[in-house]
């Protein structure tokens, strides 16, 4: 296999190390572990131990490495109900060629491989979460939550393994709430979309200054200049998120008079 996109090919990274680097070389092979040899690095890379900061050959999040965890935890959620569809597959495509428009090909490649094998979901999360910090890794989710709605529905088993990917990575209980808000149903009087306090996490007995500050730390921490390395579509997708809880914030606003 030949990398066709300047992402994939010049960006892998740490991912060609530890759990993700054997998924890679089982779908990859020759021309994956070429690509290996002729790093620095030796195979043997503890990716449980080594710490990115203290490490300049690891400094920074890769595109490329991020856009192959996306596909590794992908495939995962696509299998989550014992099969691989082929309108999930499709919706994955399409889902990619927006979000990495230059290595779409090199991307579906690897998915298809990836659902071939056995993914083991603890091992890889914990690499990544050792290699992502948190705002990238509440990216990865929100991506992975985009994709499973494309088709208009999650199934029960899909939304449990996203649930569990989101504990894995280590996001915190009120931020996965958050994230999953935009799978509950809307509200009777809302149907245009969740309720507005399910969105901010909260209920509706929240005090005031409960949801002022709800909503200034997850605007900090969901703005889309936090994942502007990982590309201007990944901060395009990112900011879908972030105009959604201004809203949700509007709207508590206009309703509470503040």
């Amino acid at each position: 296999m030949a990398w066709t996109g300047k992402l994939i090919g010049g960006g892998l990274g740490w991912a060609i190390f530890g759990p993700l680097g054997a998924l890679l070389g089982g779908v990859i092979g020759n021309a994956f572990d070429q690509q290996a040899a002729s790093q620095t690095q030796e195979r043997s890379y503890d990716y449980r131990r080594r710490d990115a900061r203290q490490d300049p050959r690891f400094a920074g999040p890769q595109p490329g490495a991020f856009a192959v965890a996306l596909m590794a935890l992908c495939a995962h959620v696509i299998k989550a109900d014992g099969q691989a569809r082929g309108e999930e597959v499709r919706e994955v495509r399409s889902f990619v060629q927006r979000l990495f428009p230059n290595d779409a090909a090199d991307l579906m490649q690897l998915l298809k491989g990836l659902l071939e094998q056995d993914i083991d979901l603890p091992r890889v999360c914990a690499q990544i979460q050792a290699h992502l910090g948190y705002y990238e890794r509440l990216e990865l989710l929100q991506l992975l939550v985009a994709i499973a709605r494309a088709d208009g529905q999650v199934q029960p088993a899909e939304l449990r393994v996203l649930m569990e990917v989101g504990q894995r990575l280590g996001l915190h209980a009120g931020d996965l709430r958050v994230i999953f808000a935009s799978l509950a149903n809307p509200a009777p009087a809302r149907p245009a979309g969740p309720d507005p306090y399910t969105v901010l996490g909260l209920s509706r007995d929240a005090t005031d200054d409960d949801l002022k500050k709800a909503y200034r730390a997850l605007a900090k921490k969901f703005h889309p200049d936090r994942v502007t390395h990982l590309g201007e579509e990944v901060r395009a997708h990112s900011e879908q998120k972030f105009k959604e809880l201004q809203a949700a914030w509007d709207a508590i606003k206009r309703e509470r008079g503040l």
